[in-house]
């Protein structure tokens, strides 16, 4: 057995940046990410944790939950952001191959929804089920559309053309959900 240290890069020049510049079209945020990353065990809180809840606070005098979250998740699309469960085809390969990144994929939206109960929470004074049934129903949209984005990843669709889809089949989502939560927890004027 032949072992080789390559000390200072001399044998092969390996910065993680290289691979995430084909997820991320944003330096800043690529940036944002590595500097919270744990390794390749993804992330312990970035924009998709709390996404949700800062929406939510940051939403206008007269706007509810869902038009909150249904603006973000389209300004995303807009941007063709990888929140949005798009990325390379090399990089959702190697997400996909590993159980352990899945199950923290999972964790993450796990913890957006628990984020935005919490915010709801915070907000009404009141923390029961019906808080949280309504983050979970809020949160399932982006949730199942992440996975779509990621499997058309996966099949290598160009990110422009899957974040066109997502956009389209979030705002007949958010319209299936404009009945129950239209009018639920309206930020009142100052």
């Amino acid at each position: 057995m032949i072992v080789v240290f390559d000390i200072g890069n001399v044998l092969v020049r390996w910065d993680r940046r290289y691979l995430y510049r084909k997820v991320f079209d944003d330096e800043e945020r690529m940036d944002r990410f590595l500097s919270t990353a744990l390794g390749m065990d993804f992330v312990s809180h970035t924009d998709v944790t709390e996404d949700f809840a800062a929406a939510v606070a940051a939403r206008a005098p007269g706007e509810s939950l869902l038009a909150a979250i249904r603006r973000d998740y389209a300004r995303a699309a807009e941007r063709a952001d990888v929140t949005l469960g798009l990325s390379s085809p090399e990089f959702a390969a190697m997400i996909e191959s590993s159980p352990v990144l899945i199950s923290r994929s999972r964790e993450m939206l796990d913890q957006r929804e628990q984020a935005l109960g919490d915010a709801i929470a915070a907000e009404t004074g009141v923390d029961d089920p019906q808080q949280r049934v309504a983050a979970a129903l809020l949160a399932a949209v982006p949730r199942i559309l992440s996975a779509e984005g990621w499997r058309r990843s996966l099949a290598g669709q160009a990110r422009p053309e899957i974040a066109a889809f997502l956009a389209a089949e979030a705002r007949l989502a958010f319209d299936r959900l404009e009945p129950s939560l239209g009018d639920y927890c309206v930020r009142p004027a100052p």
